[in-house]
């Protein structure tokens, strides 16, 4: 809901450089994206001491439980941001006066709407700059979300710490699985727990790129570790996705699976793999998979998922200006 208000704030300032009136609809609804900013941040949904959001469980007389569960859910607030750039601000004096007496009058929201842009401006977004160094942390460790082939859905820390919790003398667990689901949960397709999906690292790498420029560099809070490279991370994620697809130095695509014997344990080979990884009919026509193995890029799921997954098409054609490519 912050994107979406987000969205239609920039669509008002788009609309208002040829007619002043939508000014006003921007100020409604940069007020509304205030208001959820400030639920989000304040309610404990950020955990400062792992830096990143959970989910809190409320249930009625008892205290919250926090649900910690490293999930891409927990990067979603990531995707809630813009930046406004000073030159905008000077042709938008009433939108501009009205934040100014906003924040003044309600400081309590000030916070979510007066982030540091690096060359005059605002960035509006739900995690601040400090917060999103240290989720970008865990986003850019091999260990917990990035794969060779993207960012996992669940991060593979639950490997070996599966998260659990007892609910009124029923236990619940997740952990991480890289492909298919073994629970027959949600009708058999329970399939968030470690596989890469396309449309969230699309949209991951897309909030990188539209206010990475923009931020003002802030250093992590965390002694002896260093900020991730912004740019560097968003063009590293996007090489991986691609790479999905990619005819490799073995003539072989992840996206159809290992062929060979020394397939790792997570992904055996198959018979339908080594067809596809050899014949050129099939090798290079590769499908559009639902969503891919977290470990080894293997296309699962739905085969002709040509909505999210031929997003792969805009990463190829068009890379976001400002940042280096390769």
């Amino acid at each position: 809901m912050a994107s979406y208000c987000l969205y239609m704030l920039a669509i008002s300032i788009e609309l208002a450089a040829q007619e002043p009136i939508y000014e006003e609809m921007a100020c409604k609804f940069a007020e509304h994206y205030a208001y959820i900013a400030k639920a989000i941040n304040d309610c404990g949904l950020w955990d400062e001491q792992d830096g990143y959001y959970y989910d809190r469980l409320r249930r009625d007389g008892d205290e919250p439980v926090v649900m910690r569960v490293r999930s891409m859910v927990g990067a979603v607030p990531l995707l809630a941001a813009i930046a406004v750039d000073a030159d905008t601000l000077k042709r938008l004096p009433r939108f501009t006066a009205h934040l100014a007496e906003f924040t003044t009058r309600r400081p309590e929201y000030a916070r979510a709407v007066t982030r540091p842009h690096a060359a005059g401006g605002i960035v509006f977004s739900l995690a601040d700059d400090v917060q999103a160094a240290r989720m970008l942390q865990r986003l850019s460790d091999p260990e917990e979300f990035f794969s060779p082939h993207g960012l996992r859905s669940l991060s593979r820390y639950h490997l070996e710490h599966p998260f659990s919790v007892d609910l009124d003398g029923y236990t619940a667990s997740v952990d991480y699985e890289p492909g298919e689901s073994r629970s027959g949960m949600f009708g058999g397709n329970s399939n968030w727990r470690g596989p890469v999906w396309l449309p969230l690292n699309y949209l991951v790498y897309e909030a990188i790129c539209r206010v990475g420029p923009a931020l003002a560099v802030a250093r992590h809070p965390v002694p002896d570790v260093p900020d991730v490279d912004r740019a560097g991370f968003a063009e590293e994620l996007r090489q991986r996705l691609i790479g999905i697809f990619r005819l490799g130095p073995e003539s072989t695509r992840p996206v159809l699976g290992p062929a060979g014997a020394d397939a790792p344990q997570a992904d055996t080979a198959s018979p339908e793999s080594a067809l596809l990884q050899s014949d050129p009919r099939w090798r290079d026509r590769p499908w559009f998979f639902e969503y891919f193995h977290g470990d080894t890029g293997k296309g699962l799921g739905a085969s002709h998922q040509t909505g999210w997954t031929a997003l792969i098409a805009s990463l190829i054609r068009n890379p976001p200006s400002g940042f280096p490519t390769r």
